[in-house]
Order: structure tokens, then C-alpha cells, then sequence
């Protein structure tokens, strides 16, 4: 595999983000022996996403190495496979269609995979921006909205946080190449449509871990994330808070903490002790209680955990396909 970086832009739907987030891309500032190339995965769209995208080339003229590439089957981890495989280069910098990458970023996301040759999975800090004022909860969800620092460290964060954002973050092509060999296979998936689910990131950076590769933050990986009003309403954020409750059973058996599930049960009782059960016959009183929120999120852990069987049974069969296989990505 040819050494260089692939930026994927997973679209469902996106001609009106597109330009913006195109823009972006074609101002990047990269040394001239840098290869690189700009992918767009048009993921079933019934909008004109793959005619903005080659018309956004056309009027940048027609700068780096593009192209659209269609992926017939709904659902982001397909987008996200498709361009895994339609890759050039061994780096694959996974931008969203609402990232605005600085100027810097693509060639700085290169030259760090290239001095940490063990670091599989690397990812940076972003602010947001929108089409409209920030509700006043923002700052109390900005992360889940993958906004601002990614925790209080930088560098390798593998053995504390563990994790980083999908949005705009790099991978080695070698762990994608790994974990598809093995017929590895997420216990969580990504967005379908309009479908608010969570965890499938996260979970791949813990798999990465399992295969002996390192998961870097770098805060001066700057991006601008924009987040449309439809996104930033109460409605939108209970749903995602209930997707990252149902999602967070499944990190569980990574990170070894079943036994912390106890922690749903806690967390709700406590929410109707604080608030009292009649409240829970008035919705509209919780809007903006961030308590609320996080009881959903708690909720949304009760209502996996029915599903804890067939959780155990995919889990032994993903924790089987990655013991054993520590590929040493340090000695490469």
C-alpha cells in the first residue's frame, strides 16, 4: 500500500454541506512530495450530492486527486467500508461532511502517523459552529457532540480515555486491514439515515487497542464541526442520549466494566428521587434539565441490557477473532 493519506467523506444526502466542507479540503496546505487524494462516498443519496461534489472540484480546479464513489446500501459503516476499500494510501483521515478542516491538518495528521508508527487510531479538537445561536445546554453536551478537547491529555491516550472521536479522525489502513481479515464485526453500528445510534468509533479504537496498536489525541488538530439547527434541539439530544445509553453496554465488555451496569439502575432511582415520579407525567417541564438527559442515557443502558444474551454470545465471538492476533505495530 502506497504511502500517502486518503480523506473520505461519508454523505448521505449532503449537497448543501458539501460545498463548505469541500472548501476546506481544497485549501489544505501540504508539502509538495505528500501523496494524498480526496474521496466522496455518495451512501444512497436521493439528492445531487455526487453532482455538487465533482461541481465543488470543477470550480476549486479540479485540484489533488478526486473522486465520487457510490455505495448502494444505506447505513454509515457501509460508507465507511466502501472507502476503506477504495483507498490509495495506507492513512484514511474519515472526514464528515460537516468537518471544516484547518489548513494544516491533513499534512499534520501525516506527518504525526509517520513518527508513531505505532499509533493506529489518531484523532484532534474541534469547535462548533452552526447555522444558529447555541442552545444554552450546549456546553453541558458539547463532547457528545464531538466538540472541544477530547479529556485533559494529549498524546497516547490508550491507556486513559481510550478513545477518540469519529469525526475527523485517522486510521492506519493496517488496522482496518487487520480487523477485516479476522471478520471482526462491530457489537455496535454506526448511523442509518436518520437513525440516532452511537459507539461504533469508540469501539474500534478499543478493538485497535485489543490488536496491539496505540490511540493518539493531538489538541493542535484543530476543525471546525458545523452542526445544523435540526441537529440542536431538545428532541434531537434525548434520542442521541438514548442511542449512547443503548451503545454503552456493548463498550462495556471491553473495557471490562459489566459489573458497572449496576450504575443504570442508581443513576434512575436516583433521577425519580430528585425530581419526584409525577414529573415524569409532564415532559415538557424537563426541557433544558440536564438531569433529564442524563437519565435517558441511564434509561437507555436499562433498555440493552435485555439484550445482555446475545451481547455474551457476539462477545466471545469478538473477543475469540482478537486474542492472539497483537499484530506489534510498534516494531514496524
Amino acid at each position: 500500500m502506497a504511502n500517502g493519506i486518503s480523506v473520505i467523506i461519508c454523505c448521505y444526502n449532503s449537497a448543501r454541506k458539501l460545498p463548505d466542507t469541500l472548501d476546506h479540503i481544497f485549501r489544505q496546505q501540504v508539502r509538495e512530495e505528500m501523496s494524498w487524494e480526496t474521496i466522496v462516498i455518495n451512501n444512497n443519496s436521493s439528492d445531487n450530492t455526487a453532482d455538487v461534489a465533482r461541481t465543488e472540484w470543477e470550480n476549486a480546479g479540479r485540484k489533488g486527486n478526486f473522486r465520487v464513489v457510490d455505495e448502494p446500501t444505506p447505513g454509515l459503516s457501509n460508507a465507511k467500508r466502501r472507502g476503506f476499500l477504495s483507498a490509495s494510501y495506507d492513512l484514511l483521515l474519515y472526514c464528515d461532511d460537516d468537518n471544516w478542516l484547518d489548513e494544516g491538518y491533513v499534512q499534520r495528521c501525516f506527518d504525526i502517523m509517520q513518527q508513531h508508527q505505532e499509533v493506529g487510531i489518531l484523532g484532534g479538537q474541534s469547535e462548533a459552529v452552526s447555522d444558529m445561536e447555541l442552545p444554552v445546554w450546549f456546553p453541558h453536551f458539547q463532547a457528545q457532540f464531538a466538540v472541544g478537547k477530547q479529556g485533559g491529555e494529549a498524546g497516547d491516550i490508550t491507556e486513559s480515555r481510550g478513545y477518540v472521536w469519529g469525526a475527523a479522525c485517522v486510521f492506519r489502513k493496517a488496522v482496518l486491514d487487520k480487523l477485516d481479515e479476522i471478520g471482526f464485526k462491530n457489537l455496535n453500528t454506526g448511523r442509518k439515515g436518520k437513525k440516532v445510534t452511537a459507539g461504533e468509533d469508540a469501539e474500534l479504537c478499543f478493538a485497535a487497542k485489543r490488536l496491539g496498536f496505540r490511540i493518539w489525541y493531538d489538541p493542535q488538530l484543530t476543525f471546525k464541526h458545523f452542526i445544523s439547527g435540526d441537529r440542536l434541539t431538545w428532541s434531537y439530544l434525548k434520542k442521541m442520549f438514548d442511542g449512547f445509553g443503548r451503545a454503552s453496554i456493548a463498550l462495556d465488555y471491553y473495557r471490562d466494566e459489566k459489573a458497572n451496569r449496576a450504575n443504570a439502575i442508581r443513576q434512575c432511582k436516583k433521577f425519580i428521587g430528585k425530581n419526584g415520579r409525577w414529573r415524569f407525567y409532564l415532559p415538557f417541564s424537563f426541557l433544558n434539565n440536564t438531569d433529564y438527559i442524563w437519565f435517558l442515557y441511564y434509561r437507555g443502558r436499562l433498555k440493552a441490557l435485555k439484550d445482555c444474551a446475545d451481547y455474551d454470545q457476539n462477545w466471545e465471538v469478538c473477543h475469540n477473532m482478537l486474542s492472539g492476533h497483537d499484530v506489534k505495530a510498534h516494531s514496524k
